[in-house]
């Protein structure tokens, strides 16, 4: 619900409807005029999405975790975790944009997954089909890869990070036992 208030109070339709200022009102509004239900309209967009991002990424950072050397330093560490991050989040995001834009389409049409889906799929330049009007799954990819990549590659860059940390630690008595 707190997706659906935010993505629909960032639609320019709604910049000045008093009703969309908050989250809390927007919430309000939304179970007021479209029914309590609605409140969880987008959530098979964004199930639809999630579940691939999060193996996509998986699966990168462990194709990394065997294709990059070994660090041997410090510094080699902290570039190879970047790298790994890096790729698996945008990896995740940019498989996934074209649900993110159904979801949104959802939320300003108030149409089903599977109508929404079909409309943004016939939307093409006179009505084209398909491969023609596939040009909707890219729409928003800037602000997404960095949006929805975030997140993913700074998780698995601290667990990296904590991982390797958590290894170091002296015992007692004893001296660290390989560099960070």
């Amino acid at each position: 619900p707190i997706v659906r208030a935010s993505i629909t109070m960032q639609n320019p339709a709604n910049y000045d409807n008093p009703n969309y200022r908050t989250t809390v009102r927007a919430l309000w509004h939304i179970a007021e005029t479209k029914g309590f239900s609605k409140l969880w309209h987008g959530l098979s967009a964004g199930l639809a999405k999630s579940v691939p991002k999060y193996i996509t990424s998986v699966v990168v950072k462990d194709a990394c975790e065997i294709v990059l050397p070994p660090a041997e330093s410090d510094s080699q560490f902290l570039a190879r975790a970047t790298v790994k991050a890096v790729l698996a989040g945008v990896a995740g995001a940019a498989l996934t944009n074209p649900m993110d834009v159904v979801r949104n389409e959802m939320f300003k049409t108030d149409q089903g997954f599977v109508q929404t889906f079909r409309a943004l799929s016939h939307s093409g330049p006179g009505g084209m089909s398909a491969p023609a009007s596939m040009a909707w799954m890219a729409r928003g990819m800037g602000s997404n890869l960095i949006a929805v990549s975030l997140p993913i590659s700074l998780t698995i860059f601290l667990t990296d990070f904590f991982l390797r940390f958590r290894s170091d630690l002296v015992p007692e008595g004893g001296e660290r036992r390989r560099p960070l």
